[in-house]
């Protein structure tokens, strides 16, 4: 029973990591660009919806695994997340966690091609990212990190 949870987790535990790391790290940018020009925090709502597409950017990388393509084609990715989550939120919900007010925002404020420059350099940062911290580089982790609890 237990090694079947282990194995389940062995599979499950990359995504939770990149999700964790990656909705913290959006949380600690955002918050400080909202501080500078806002003088506010993010909102939790924006954390979570980060966390739940992290599957969806790790897939962005796997399936445009050429350098060039895969750094271009990702604002699209976080414009497909923007106005899926931003309208989920906001017609069955009733809650609107950012509203883009520029003369690029489209959708209702739920996008912004302003923030594509911020998306792309993004996109870079986070090729990079995969280059050095691959997935099979946390699966290599949490087999050690398994193998250890065995081992107890």
């Amino acid at each position: 029973m237990f090694n079947q949870i282990l194995h389940q987790l062995y599979y499950i535990f990359p995504f939770v990591f990149y999700a964790f790391l990656f909705s913290t790290i959006y949380a600690v940018i955002e918050t400080i660009y909202r501080l500078i020009n806002y003088g506010k925090f993010t909102t939790l709502g924006q954390t979570l919806i980060t966390f739940i597409w992290t599957p969806c950017i790790i897939l962005h990388y796997m399936i445009f695994d050429d350098d060039f393509f895969s750094v271009v084609l990702f604002p699209f990715n976080i414009w497909l997340c923007e106005y899926i989550f931003g309208y989920l939120f906001l017609y069955y919900a009733n809650m609107r966690f950012w509203k883009y007010n520029d003369d690029l925002t489209f959708c209702d404020g739920i996008i912004s091609f302003y923030f594509g420059g911020y998306w792309f350099l993004l996109g870079i940062v986070l090729h990079d990212f995969f280059l050095i911290f691959t997935y099979s580089h946390v699966l290599f982790i949490i087999s050690l990190f398994t193998c250890a609890i065995r081992q107890q």
